[in-house]
């Protein structure tokens, strides 16, 4: 309520509400009812009093309105937490859309599925990180298409030359043999050729110590290695081959890789050998003949 009041008390004028309206018009005073706070304020012009403004609050009211605010206060928390919420639910389920994305194309670049890109079109960092993904599955893509036809070109020529191709993992003891270094050995097979071929068991005992002395000062001096020897085959027959060795070397100076290739020559050692023994039979039977023994070659 509000009510005014000049310097002899009168009420000049009052508002009232509808809980209050007949106390007031009754002469209702500072101190309101029990359920009321009321306070007085004078009305003064320079020193003088010229009346009072009395006002009071209902209680109620005041709760009953403090008890809506808060009602609206909560309402509008809770109706900003679930818009959150929600927010972030959809953020998520967006964010973990494409995430499951690159997962997806990064699981079928790895079963071999070399075609397989991120359709992601987003400006944001998803959609940086998946034109980056995109970009490198193509250069994967053409690095192993280059690697495939580096290997089909490198497999044809192997094929393709009569020499043997060998490499050796020094430091795993992994080698490698091409089919053409199998079949010089009877091979057809390579499961067969690995469980029972070894270089070092399978030369010839007279030749055995001078090439793997060979092969060290190779290896550690790093002489040129080029020798001939005679290799077991398969069916128990010795052949001459030509092998020929290159190592790696680290920075410290140990070999950590050795490759090379080995070449079948037992028809030119025999053709030396069988021009060899007829030269001697020649020496042999010039030096026989009584007198002075003329050889003449008409060309």
């Amino acid at each position: 309520y509000l009510v005014l009041r000049d310097s002899l008390g009168q009420v000049l004028g009052a508002e009232t509400s509808r809980r209050l309206g007949a106390h007031a018009h009754d002469g209702a005073s500072a101190n309101g009812s029990p359920d009321t706070v009321s306070a007085s304020l004078p009305i003064t012009l320079g020193d003088r009093q010229l009346g009072t403004l009395d006002f009071g609050i209902s209680v109620a009211s005041a709760r009953k309105a403090r008890d809506r605010m808060m009602v609206q206060v909560i309402k509008a928390s809770l109706f900003c937490a679930a818009a959150s919420v929600a927010l972030v639910i959809v953020l998520a389920m967006w964010m973990t859309r494409d995430l499951s994305e690159l997962t997806e194309v990064s699981q079928r670049l790895a079963s071999g599925m070399l075609g397989a890109r991120a359709r992601i079109g987003s400006r944001d960092e998803l959609g940086q990180l998946a034109g980056a993904f995109n970009q490198m599955a193509v250069a994967l893509e053409q690095r192993i298409r280059e690697l495939r036809e580096s290997a089909a070109r490198m497999d044809l020529i192997m094929r393709g030359t009569a020499h043997g191709a060998w490499d050796w993992n020094l430091a795993t003891g992994k080698t490698f043999h091409s089919p053409r270094f199998r079949e010089l050995l009877g091979y057809d097979d390579a499961g067969s050729f690995q469980r029972e071929f070894f270089f070092a068991d399978w030369l010839h005992p007279t030749d055995r110590e001078r090439v793997l002395a060979a092969l060290e000062r190779h290896l550690n001096q790093r002489e040129p290695f080029d020798e001939e020897f005679r290799l077991r085959r398969r069916d128990g027959d010795y052949r001459w081959f030509r092998g020929r060795g290159q190592a790696l070397w680290d920075a410290q100076g140990n070999a950590y890789r050795l490759a090379g290739s080995i070449s079948d020559i037992t028809e030119r050692i025999l053709a030396q050998e069988t021009l060899r023994q007829e030269k001697e039979f020649s020496d042999a039977l010039i030096r026989g003949q009584p007198g002075i023994f003329y050889l003449y070659d008409q060309r």
